[in-house]
């Protein structure tokens, strides 16, 4: 008897999903509202792509070069509490009326970018063929890797398009920890670091 009551329920309740299908509630009704709540909500939680994520600074007879402004960002200069640098990555794609490949191939350059005294530090460089992986092997920080901006080097017009752009670069906000007084002595005074 109780498994003649479950499968007239179970057939009931197939019966009355398949009316639901078929005449689906009105636009004004609860019922209606319930799934597009969920929707809104699920939209709500993944966050939109940018389709602006390279954005152009650059170009000459050999390349077109983009600052990443998703990964750009603001941090502390390693070793020091009180300077921030720009820590970028520049997508270079050879000009338009170069050999056409496929996958498309590119260069990505990693810099740090340090504004206080006009320089710049190259980390890596790696040739992209569809996807980047993240095998890369970079230089270490390194005080001394600090370069001077040359004039009309390609890494000067680098450096001019990132701080003309670096107001779209959200800023660091972390709390700065206590302040090694005798090591940025040291490190600002002697060109040493500790």
């Amino acid at each position: 008897m109780i498994k003649q009551m479950v499968l007239t329920l179970a057939a009931c309740l197939s019966f009355s999903g398949l009316c639901m299908a078929a005449n689906p509630p009105a636009a004004g009704s609860e019922a209606a509202a319930a799934p597009a709540d969920a929707a809104e909500k699920t939209a709500a939680v993944v966050p939109p792509v940018k389709a602006d994520r390279f954005l152009t600074i650059l170009e000459d007879p050999e390349y077109k070069y983009y600052l990443d402004m998703q990964s750009a960002r603001w941090i502390q200069r390693p070793r020091s509490d009180k300077e921030q640098i720009l820590d970028v990555w520049i997508k270079l794609v050879e000009a338009a009326d170069k050999q056409y490949s496929y996958p498309e191939t590119y260069l990505l350059e990693h810099y740090y970018i340090r504004p206080a005294t006009r320089q710049i530090q190259f980390l890596c460089e790696l040739e992209v063929a569809g996807r980047p992986s993240n095998t890369v092997e970079q230089r270490l920080y390194d005080e001394s890797h600090w370069e001077e901006l040359i004039p009309g080097s390609v890494e000067e017009k680098i450096y001019q398009a990132v701080i003309e752009n670096s107001k779209k670069i959200p800023k660091n906000s972390e709390k700065k920890g206590l302040l090694s007084v005798s090591g940025d002595f040291i490190e600002e005074t002697l060109r040493i670091s500790i």
